[in-house]
């Protein structure tokens, strides 16, 4: 089978265990690698960007299961510290 997957990595600390999986060539054509980590350091081999802000804010509300005509002002100021905080999600 040769079906596109999915592969979330969340919360890696080891750069070398990042390689090594990558190095495998488990992936198929049209797979996608969501890689969530707190060290930029294991993302430096990379070119990995955070999203842009308008990008980050979109993906935290439909997490969140809002929309825009839900958003207070202090919601608003809230989503803002976030993004700003998570350097875009």
């Amino acid at each position: 089978m040769n079906k596109p997957v999915l592969l979330l990595l969340d919360n890696v600390w080891d750069q070398g265990d990042l390689e090594t999986l990558l190095q495998m060539d488990l992936l198929n054509p049209g797979s996608r690698v969501i890689i969530t980590t707190r060290l930029e350091r294991v993302l430096d081999q990379f070119e990995i960007h955070g999203l842009e802000d308008e990008a980050g804010k979109q993906l935290l509300r439909s997490s969140a299961r809002m929309n825009d005509t839900m958003m207070t002002e202090a919601l608003l100021a809230c989503e803002e510290e976030i993004v700003k905080e998570c350097f875009g999600v």
